[in-house]
């Protein structure tokens, strides 16, 4: 899991310098590795960062499609954490 992690600070440090296409296949990669490895979590820096690269060089649209497919992702992900977690108790048992 820690690689996913460099690869998301290495291509972040790769579009902070104008080197998109470098960070991109960095982004891809980490969020590949996030889907193939369970338990790894939800890649949004990843994602955050690659929507930014997006838009550097003028790919709006592109930018606008991940955000909207990543968006999609983490809202399927949260409502099935939710339906895994069970019901919410907001006071304790009483015996």
């Amino acid at each position: 899991m820690s690689e996913i992690r460099y690869l998301q600070f290495i291509g972040a440090g790769l579009n902070e310098v104008n080197r998109q296409s470098e960070a991109l296949y960095l982004f891809d990669r980490a969020i590949e590795l996030a889907q193939a490895t369970p338990g790894a979590g939800f890649p949004y820096m990843a994602y955050e960062s690659e929507t930014q690269a997006l838009t550097t060089p003028g790919k709006g649209s592109e930018a606008a499609t991940l955000l909207a497919e990543t968006l999609a992702r983490g809202r399927a992900e949260q409502k099935a954490e939710q339906r895994s977690a069970g019901p919410r108790r907001y006071w304790p048992r009483s015996n």
